[in-house]
């Protein structure tokens, strides 16, 4: 049968009467469903992708990534410009458990913690010609924070940087990826 003669039989957006009686009842959640596949820890989309791996469907003639309609029916609606972060990483995880809101500064933070935001262009840590400081370094001024015997200052002297440097390690904006 034509599209054209299944359009004009009243079944819409379907290729035939089959997919037609198969899909007209079903809920956007009972569709999600149908799709995921629970192992012990992600819940993984077996659905359709993009290119980055992000599950996607058709929600009111709309298309949804997948984690945000989970994230919806699980924790409730996401506040305005917030973005549905993954705590494991995996785009087409849908497990709410694994999922938070959050800016995209956040994403970003999260990622750079992961270490990943590799980009050749803009080398991080002592991989960055600019840089005055290296890892083990780094190590020991967060040592220093922890201590809280010292201002930023008296931290930066030896290591010949601003007091500005050591507040950004401080607060993880900088050397992110450096643990103790």
């Amino acid at each position: 049968m034509a599209r054209k003669d299944v359009v004009k039989r009243g079944y819409g957006k379907f290729c035939s009467p089959e997919c037609f009686f198969k899909y007209r009842d079903k809920t956007p959640e009972i569709r999600f469903w149908a799709k995921v596949k629970k192992t012990s820890s992600c819940w993984e989309w077996q659905g359709c992708k993009n290119n980055k791996g992000y599950g996607m469907f058709r929600v009111n003639n709309k298309h949804k990534y997948v984690h945000r309609f989970s994230y919806e029916i699980h924790k409730g609606e996401i506040p305005k410009g917030k973005f549905v972060c993954h705590h494991c990483d995996n785009p087409s995880c849908v497990n709410p458990d694994h999922l938070f809101c959050g800016t995209n500064s956040d994403n970003l933070m999260d990622a750079s913690r992961k270490g990943r935001l590799k980009n050749r262009n803009h080398p991080t840590g002592s991989k960055n010609g600019f840089s005055k400081l290296n890892e083990q370094k780094v190590k020991k001024i967060k040592k220093q924070l922890m201590d809280k015997t010292k201002t930023y200052e008296e931290i930066s002297k030896p290591y010949g940087v601003d007091k500005t440097t050591i507040g950004l390690i401080a607060r993880n904006k900088t050397w992110a990826h450096v643990q103790i």
